[in-house]
């Protein structure tokens, strides 16, 4: 029991991965809007949604 123990604490006091936890494990959602057809109804929500769809997801 004690071995095991000692492993977990060797294990978990390894050094992390380079970048934060955002950048390592981040996907963004697939772009279901872009394709839309333009209509008065949706054009704010297509606009806001144009910087989304080029990558620029702080931005969106």
């Amino acid at each position: 029991m004690r071995k095991l123990a000692m492993i977990l604490l060797l294990g978990a006091c390894s050094g992390a991965p380079e970048g934060d936890l955002c950048e390592r494990h981040f996907e963004p959602y697939p772009d279901l809007i872009g394709q839309r057809v333009r209509t008065e109804q949706n054009a704010a929500l297509l606009d806001a949604m144009e910087p989304y769809a080029e990558g620029d997801f702080a931005e969106a």
